[in-house]
């Protein structure tokens, strides 16, 4: 250990080197060789690599996909609930998997419009209208107000086979409750430069729907 600080100690600091390297006394060039722009313009792909926009078509194909399936949620709970087969727990508990599924979706909602821009709000239609980024964070502030107040932590899932469907939470209607919160508030704090007004106000409202979730015990 004691050598290492010697070492350390004597070594050039980055500020040294960098004088160093741009004094007029180091040569341009090396003796007989290319000149530095040169070597830099031969080996420009080995240093910078070829460009690649892969990463981006697979997360646009990937929150289509997964937007696809939570719209197919929404519309499973929706029928289950309009056959009037149902009673009074698992009515409660379809309700609660539909305004999951509207959290869930606004979710993956800002994670398109954040990279890509305008998206749709129309999910029925097979030729939906594209709508500009601040059409969609007005539907998305607007999707958590209903979803979260939708909610009913009296009805959380109780079988296996319900708890199994939801990877996250486990039907746990506080946790999404809590989320969708979180989310609320993560928008609204987005629009605080541009528009402070309604970024304020919509803290506001989801401050005064519960307490969001906590890193303690929130998984997102």
């Amino acid at each position: 250990h004691a050598r290492l600080e010697v070492v350390v100690a004597d070594a050039p600091t980055v500020g040294e080197r960098l004088e160093h390297a741009l004094s007029r006394d180091v040569p341009r060039r090396a003796p007989n060789g290319p000149s530095v722009r040169k070597a830099l313009l031969k080996h420009r792909r080995r240093a910078v690599g070829p460009y690649d926009h892969g990463g981006a078509g697979c997360l646009y194909n990937l929150t289509r996909n997964c937007v696809t399936s939570t719209n197919n949620a929404i519309k499973i709970a929706d029928d289950a609930i309009a056959s009037g087969e149902l009673g009074e727990r698992e009515t409660g508990v379809f309700n609660n998997v539909k305004a999951a599924s509207r959290i869930w979706r606004v979710y993956l909602m800002t994670e398109f419009v954040d990279s890509f821009g305008c998206f749709t709000t129309d999910f029925e239609s097979t030729s939906p209208e594209y709508k500009s980024v601040e059409e969609c964070y007005k539907f998305m502030l607007a999707e958590l107000a209903e979803s979260v107040a939708a909610i009913d932590v009296n009805f959380p899932a109780s079988t296996d086979a319900e708890k199994k469907g939801d990877p996250a939470y486990q039907l746990d209607p506080a946790k999404w409750k809590n989320f969708g919160i979180s989310m609320w508030m993560r928008l609204a704090m987005r629009l605080s430069e541009v528009e402070p007004a309604t970024a304020k106000a919509e803290i506001e409202k989801a401050g005064a729907a519960g307490p969001g979730t906590r890193i303690a015990r929130g998984r997102f």
